[in-house]
């Protein structure tokens, strides 16, 4: 059960069930606001799109109830939005919540709270291609590329656009808030060599 603290919706109730049955439920207005956010993990290891998604409640009472957490989030390559990858946003993904039981899956959410879902992409789309290897437009890093025959460091990179859309339900019989579009410029190499050899990496 989702309810939140206010006395106008706990008289409305009271009313209502003095009539018999229930109305239907009725959405107060905007509960929560949404917005994404990226940063790019180069390493030895790594080599990936971290997207991160906040869901906060703007309403001007706590929320509490059973969650159901349930939407998706789509990353597109802008130049050619067929190559998107596309993630569910559930409990699963949660890195976040002040207030939330995973067994029972209760979250209670102050006003101007936030909870925190996080996806990471390895540039794989959602047809399995590999972009790095098949699409993206790779050129030598001139700061980090020594010509054959016998190249040292090889650095690739590129400059690609890409954005981010989604929305997701965070408490049943609630209307689902849309994740706030983004877009951003990404600078990708295809490979991460320490600063001794080569400077960080950059795209005009």
């Amino acid at each position: 059960m989702f309810h939140w603290h206010s006395s106008f919706v706990v008289a409305f109730l009271m009313l209502s069930s003095c009539e018999g049955e229930l109305p239907e439920y009725a959405d107060p207005g905007k509960l929560f606001s949404s917005s994404a956010a990226f940063s790019y993990r180069l390493t030895t290891q790594q080599n990936d799109l971290v997207i991160n998604v906040t869901v906060k409640n703007i309403y001007d009472e706590t929320l509490d109830g059973i969650a159901e957490m349930k939407g998706s989030v789509a990353i597109i390559l802008s130049r050619l939005p067929e190559h998107r990858r596309t993630f569910d946003l559930t409990a699963a993904q949660l890195i976040s919540a002040k207030s939330y039981n995973r067994t029972t899956r209760r979250l209670t959410i102050d006003p101007e709270d936030e909870i925190v879902f996080q996806v990471i992409w390895d540039f794989v789309d959602d047809n399995g291609v590999n972009l790095p290897q098949d699409v993206f437009r790779l050129a030598p890093d001139a700061s980090c590329f020594d010509p054959p025959p016998n190249p040292i460091r090889s650095r690739r990179i590129t400059q690609e656009v890409f954005t981010v859309t989604g929305s997701i339900s965070i408490f049943p019989r609630v209307t689902a808030v849309s994740v706030a579009t983004l877009t951003f410029t990404l600078c990708y190499a295809n490979s991460f060599y320490a600063s001794n050899l080569c400077a960080p990496v950059q795209c005009n």
